[in-house]
């Protein structure tokens, strides 16, 4: 099910049929917003007319989804993948889609090859670079695409999702879809796999008598310290703080510190926990 963004569909559900898609967008928004499942819900819908996430067995014949594989930059080898893939025409629809997720991280080389298939486009293919940071493309890219922003997805629409498709009680739902700040994709991620991480956060800001056993925990259990500081941020935004306030502060870079610089964990979670 695609969760919000009902005006976005309807928008582009017009568009395809009066076949006056753009060659080129660019999705931006907050990560877990819902971009890159609408993407894929745009492709469903050229190919099978159901404005839906594909199944998990469907597969999309006119639909090309790029993504990175590691950490590393989208190369050359992905935009040549591209232009085989355009060079073709549709058979099922009229317009093949390529999706090209996380396209801030283009590889110069590739930034470059991608702009040279933007300027002359095949009449069948519609390119979408979804991204957090527009910015981060080069101003050629961004001038020949049409920027669509995603707006956060309000917590009603999240908790009655929740409720129906994960089977929350009303409580439960209406909690998480509060702790979620509008995003879809952490609502559920959080459902999934991140729930331990939440209740741990809240603990941490709840009761300042248990940071340190907390601290020990992490550090001991070799638990995904990033993705518990990334529960904390949250909270922390949720609760209105502004991103000047010392704790948030603090606790964005402690997360940088690990991440980027591998520093010293305890030392940095330390150091973090004496802001609060």
């Amino acid at each position: 099910m695609l969760l919000g963004h009902e005006r976005l569909r309807l928008d582009f559900q017009r568009l395809a049929a009066e076949e006056s898609l753009a060659h080129a967008y660019v999705f931006s928004g907050e990560k877990n917003i819902g971009k890159f499942s609408f993407a894929k819900a745009l492709g469903n819908y050229l190919e099978n007319g159901s404005f839906e996430l594909p199944k998990e067995n469907m597969i999309l014949t006119e639909c090309l989804i790029i993504e990175r594989k590691t950490k590393e930059s989208l190369g050359i080898d992905q935009i040549r993948e591209i232009k085989r893939f355009l060079s073709e025409k549709p058979v099922k629809g009229k317009k093949r889609l390529v999706i090209i997720n996380d396209a801030e991280y283009l590889s110069g080389q590739a930034a470059n090859a991608l702009l040279k298939v933007l300027e002359e486009p095949p009449e069948s293919g519609v390119i979408i670079l979804v991204t957090r940071n527009p910015e981060a493309l080069i101003p050629t890219i961004r001038s020949r695409a049409q920027v669509v922003h995603f707006n956060r997805v309000g917590e009603k629409t999240i908790a009655d999702w929740l409720a129906k498709e994960k089977g929350m009680s009303k409580a439960e739902a209406e909690k998480l879809a509060a702790i979620s700040f509008g995003q879809p994709g952490l609502a559920v991620e959080i459902s999934e796999t991140e729930k331990e991480n939440y209740a741990l956060a809240e603990k941490f800001l709840g009761n300042p008598s248990t940071r340190s056993d907390i601290i020990r925990q992490l550090l001991d259990s070799e638990a995904n310290i990033s993705d518990f500081l990334e529960a904390l941020l949250t909270l922390l935004r949720r609760g209105g703080i502004s991103n000047s306030h010392p704790a948030l502060k603090s606790v964005l870079q402690t997360l940088t510190g690990i991440m980027d610089y591998n520093l010293n964990k305890r030392l940095q979670l330390e150091a973090m926990a004496s802001n609060f």
